[in-house]
């Protein structure tokens, strides 16, 4: 059964402190490659199959007494069988269909939607592009493009992130795991169309020319630049903690790279608190707009068994600007988060949850969400937590945390989006993995609403088997996620995460358009015309209509609501052209009872009127 925690969180230490290192690099075009003369290549993967201690083999040992804990607790405590939960609305799912499917270890899977429908999914290490009907449209080995530039090998952890006002798609992956072959590969596309050409550039993945190389990046774009973080690792050593150096930030002119020109860039290194250096530092998305200047990031110290630490780094300004600054703030909270368990599937295997290092953040009216994995306490499953941190450039700001968790479900790998229609509205989406002892590995969604609040979870797929690859009885279950707000549709976002495939035991990819069914989301005030709106008959005979007019062609959507707002039913979604129309629906699968029809175009209102079925 959903439990859901409320943490408040007080400041009780602050430090701040600048990066030591900056380096200034000149990365050039290596090529610009239309998509659709690439050869199909052979895409070699070599996969070893055997137990794989990467990238946690130093917690296995804590893992293991956390999840004999776990045996005793659900033995000696009682699972709650009621839900006590009042929180946000269940999200909506619209569509769901399979996608990408990996041919490594793991499903490092992320996608992207454009404005006009174009939705990009990525997992190690292939490419899949569709329209928003599931439709294939192109598919291609990520080495085909590395191909096309040099020789690389070992691709991995592909990212993308789509530009909604430049309206073209970014795409990042590396390749290579020692310090002489690590490479990061970026490509800009160069119009909106994903299929077509892109401006492919090689970035050092030994910045530092040490013995160090690049893995796990997460990136974001403000108005301006492109921002990426990656974790340095020392040459051959296996344990990630013993291997972990540092974690960089990379700062990039975006606008070069839609140009095909040199990309103009700075690495900041050397960013350290007390000494110790950050691990895993996730920079924030801008949410409803791109942000300008600076960018906000986030981290925390993972592999500890129980932590209270949260760091916020901020990059004051531009490369262009020449006052770009570095600064991070450290603040301890009175809740910790901790490392997850790994979960358990129903064939009695479990499934990797490497560490608690935050995975996703956004910004947006001046707070700062993040997710990260951790574990609930209370019965020692893998859990999600959700925080905000309001005010982030204060030197007190007030920071939040809500536990997702679950009795008898794990959780892991959660990705955030913004969701809010406005300056007041701080609602985001949360998509996650699960898997429990009776429910297969597959991919889930909560809302959070403007308060804070936490809907039910809709489980967007559930797997159709399980996860069985390696020779070993823990199996990776994917480093991350992915979710995006569809920027020119109020109220819609798309996600990927894997699910368990029966026929070969490995993963899938699993893409879903789901949508808020929160009644006051992204809705501007009803217009005073609203008034003239003619809704009968009222009392409804079987049948309701209205009639209403749009001064342009626009798309709509109709939603039926009960009196406490909760949304009964979707009724409509389509396009209205301008002038007069009349609009009318079927009410014989509604009880007794008042409603509220309520008709939006472009996240505002434009019928909002009461009914009565008798």
């Amino acid at each position: 059964m959903k439990r859901f925690s409320l943490l408040m969180v007080s400041v009780l230490s602050v430090c701040i402190l600048h990066a030591q290192t900056q380096t200034n690099i000149i990365i050039p075009l290596a090529k610009t490659i239309d998509f659709s003369t690439i050869p199909n290549g052979y895409d070699p993967q070599l996969l070893n199959l055997m137990p794989q201690p990467h990238p946690a083999s130093g917690s296995e040992l804590l893992k293991q007494q956390i999840n004999s804990e776990r045996m005793k607790k659900q033995n000696s405590v009682p699972l709650n069988k009621t839900n006590n939960t009042n929180g946000a609305t269940t999200p909506i799912l619209l569509k769901g269909f399979q996608a990408n499917f990996p041919n490594s270890v793991p499903n490092d899977n992320h996608m992207a939607i454009s404005n006009g429908g174009k939705v990009v999914s990525v997992v190690n290490s292939n490419i899949r592009i569709y329209d928003t009907s599931g439709a294939l449209l192109y598919t291609k080995g990520l080495s085909a493009f590395s191909n096309a530039i040099g020789t690389f090998t070992a691709i991995s952890d592909p990212r993308i992130i789509y530009d909604q006002e430049a309206d073209r798609f970014i795409i990042l992956y590396f390749s290579g795991y020692f310090a002489t072959t690590s490479t990061i590969i970026v490509g800009f596309s160069k119009t909106n169309d994903p299929t077509g050409s892109w401006n492919f550039y090689t970035v050092p993945g030994n910045p530092f020319n040490d013995t160090s190389w690049s893995d796990y990046p997460i990136l974001t774009i403000t108005k301006d630049e492109l921002f990426f973080t990656f974790n340095l690792l020392k040459d051959g050593v296996v344990d990630w903690r013993t291997a972990f150096r540092q974690s960089i930030i990379w700062q990039v002119d975006k606008q070069k790279g839609y140009q095909g020109v040199p990309l103009v860039t700075k690495v900041w290194g050397d960013i350290k608190v007390n000494g110790k250096p950050l691990w895993n530092i996730c920079p924030a998305q801008g949410g409803k707009d791109l942000q300008s200047g600076g960018v906000y990031f986030v981290s925390v110290r993972p592999s500890d068994l129980r932590n209270d630490s949260i760091f916020v780094t901020h990059v004051s300004n531009t490369i262009q600007s020449g006052n770009a600054q570095l600064t991070t703030k450290a603040y301890r909270q009175n809740k910790t988060y901790g490392l997850p368990p790994n979960v358990p599937m129903p064939n009695g295997n479990y499934l990797q949850t490497n560490d608690a290092r935050v995975l996703s953040a956004v910004i947006e009216n001046n707070v700062l969400h993040y997710v990260q994995n951790t574990i609930d306490t209370t019965f020692n499953t893998g859990a999600v937590y959700y925080g905000r941190i309001i005010n982030p450039q204060s030197a007190a700001p007030i920071i939040t945390g809500t536990i997702i968790h679950n009795d008898t479900m794990d959780y892991g790998y959660p990705c955030i989006a913004y969701m809010g229609g406005g300056a007041t509205d701080n609602s985001v989406m949360i998509t996650c993995s699960h898997s429990s002892q009776k429910v297969k590995p597959g991919t889930s969604v909560f809302y959070a609403d403007r308060t804070g609040q936490i809907s039910p979870q809709l489980r967007c797929k559930d797997g159709e088997g399980w996860i069985n690859v390696l020779a070993d009885t823990n199996e990776r279950w994917g480093d991350y996620t992915g979710i995006q707000r569809k920027y020119n549709e109020s109220g819609i976002a798309w996600l990927c995460g894997s699910y368990g495939d029966p026929s070969t035991g490995n993963y899938r990819t699993w893409i879903s358009k789901v949508r808020t069914s929160d009644i006051s989301f992204g809705i501007t005030s009803t217009p005073s015309s609203n008034a003239s709106v003619i809704l009968y008959p009222n009392p409804a005979i079987n049948l309701v209509t209205v009639e209403f007019e749009t001064s342009r062609k626009a798309a709509i959507s109709a939603d039926v609501y009960d009196m406490q707002g909760k949304l009964v039913a979707h009724v409509f979604d389509d396009a209205a052209k301008d002038g007069l129309n009349r609009f009318s629906f079927n009410t014989q699968n509604l009880s007794s009872g008042n409603y509220l029809l309520r008709i939006t175009a472009s996240g505002t209102a434009i019928v909002s009127k009461k009914f009565v079925v008798e």
